[in-house]
């Protein structure tokens, strides 16, 4: 992996736990890369091989911590523990990570290690789209909070995010597209680095090109989708879904 004005992350096909095999090289050279693709394309999947790559290739045995992963549940005092060693004992990169779907299953399954009690009765009282607004706050919150402790600020940054719009009316899909955008203009100069992934065409909207890059899944090629229909026909054609669960029964009378 290289970090500069163009970052690479390479050794997906090493760290992917899907049939797919991805091109050599996925280059970050935008403050975010939006990936693009239908329900089973393997979005996902690649957030997973970019996390497991950035682990491996940082990887040092001599440092507890290689790599530091930072989710909603991270307390800012922990951050504040590990970043504030002297620079050789740092993390070589720091990984924040969201997904909206394991969140949401805090509150139905009540298994969050992290949180206290209190939290997911506190989590109970929100709509499934008012706790990914305050998920993403927080998770912004937190990466500002650990580019202002950082003693080593050459140290890279990567937020991976992973079903922020998954069930989203189009209104809280466009407050969610506002945050994320005026998070990146708060960050074109640092070493942060954002994949999002996403399913709603209102987050592939209304971003600048000069930051933002969107690519599909597979192929890693860059997409625009200029209208609705547009975004519709190109899930269409790389729909898997007919092949994947048709016929199947996952379930036991």
């Amino acid at each position: 992996m290289k970090w500069g004005e163009q970052m690479e992350i390479t050794q997906l096909n090493n760290h992917s736990d899907t049939h797919l095999t991805y091109p050599d090289t996925l280059e970050l050279n935008k403050v975010l890369t939006i990936i693009a693709g239908p329900n089973g394309y393997g979005k996902s999947s690649l957030l997973m091989g970019v996390k497991r790559s950035i682990q491996d290739i940082y990887k040092e045995e001599h440092k507890f911590y290689s790599t530091f992963e930072v989710e909603t549940s991270t307390r800012k005092s922990t951050i504040d523990s590990i970043l504030s060693k002297p620079t050789y004992e740092q993390p070589n990169a720091l990984i924040f990570t969201y997904d909206g779907y394991k969140e949401n299953d805090f509150i139905t399954m009540l298994g969050l290690a992290g949180c206290t009690y209190s939290v997911k009765l506190e989590r109970i009282k929100y709509s499934e789209g008012q706790l990914r607004i305050l998920d993403l706050k927080r998770i912004f919150d937190l990466v500002d909070h650990a580019q202002q402790v950082i003693k080593n600020k050459d140290i890279p940054f990567v937020l991976l995010i992973d079903s922020v719009d998954s069930g989203l009316s189009p209104d809280f899909a466009i407050k969610i597209q506002q945050m994320i955008h005026q998070f990146v203009n708060h960050n074109a100069s640092s070493n942060l680095r954002i994949l999002l992934v996403s399913n709603t065409y209102e987050l592939f909207q209304n971003w600048d090109e000069d930051k933002t890059d969107i690519i599909d899944a597979q192929t890693f090629e860059k997409v625009h989708f200029s209208s609705y229909e547009d975004y519709v026909t190109y899930c269409q054609k790389r729909t898997s879904y007919e092949e994947r669960i048709v016929g199947t029964n996952i379930y036991r009378d």
